[in-house]
């Protein structure tokens, strides 16, 4: 109970000392993942190996338009024996929470491919190939899961710089320096006096 009231504590005081930060949401056509093509949906998958216990956490970003418009941080079902199956297991949950937004956006006409970035060179090797073996059936079929769609051109799945990881603060807590540098790539900011006149004068 004092440890659940010790993590109460540290989350008021980071809520009380970042109340004013919010999501940045530029005006006009300039995308903020100006490396990825817009009306695609870039998501990013990341992973921490049993960081809580026996299960691995889950962390996943989805921009679209250089956006962020989604994301979620969830403790594994499933117990991975590896750093790569859990990376794995992370992937196909984030690909299958990107399905869901190419969904939304073909409902409005909106036609766009999905870009899947992971920073596992491990895993990325088993998505795009075969050959690779892997000792849990239940990890090979994710795996198969995510090989099918790369090759049914409906995934592309390029490797990231783990510094460019933008699910990294999703999985773990970090330390300051770190924290400052996700909060920056997911586009958190105390609003500027031109930006907020910005916002109240565009409603």
């Amino acid at each position: 109970m004092a440890a659940c009231a010790l993590r109460l504590k540290h989350i008021c005081q980071y809520l009380c000392a970042e109340r004013d930060v919010g999501l940045h949401y530029p005006f006009g056509p300039e995308s903020c993942l100006q490396e990825h093509p817009e009306d695609w949906i870039v998501s990013f998958s990341d992973a921490s190996f049993a960081s809580t216990g026996s299960a691995s956490h889950t962390g996943q970003t989805h921009f679209y338009n250089g956006r962020l418009v989604h994301w979620a941080s969830s403790r594994q079902t499933l117990v991975s024996q590896s750093s790569c199956e859990a990376e794995l297991i992370a992937a196909l949950t984030t690909f299958n929470n990107a399905t869901n937004l190419q969904l939304v956006a073909e409902e409005h006409h909106w036609l766009t491919q999905i870009r899947l970035l992971v920073d596992n060179s491990a895993a990325l090797s088993i998505i795009t190939n075969r050959t690779t073996p892997l000792r849990s059936h239940h990890i090979s079929i994710k795996a198969e899961s995510l090989r099918n769609a790369v090759e049914r051109g409906v995934l592309s799945v390029p490797y990231v710089d783990t510094d460019c990881q933008r699910a990294d603060g999703l999985t773990k807590a970090l330390g300051p320096q770190t924290l400052r540098r996700q909060t920056e790539l997911l586009f958190l900011f105390s609003p500027t006096p031109t930006q907020h006149v910005k916002h109240v004068s565009a409603r």
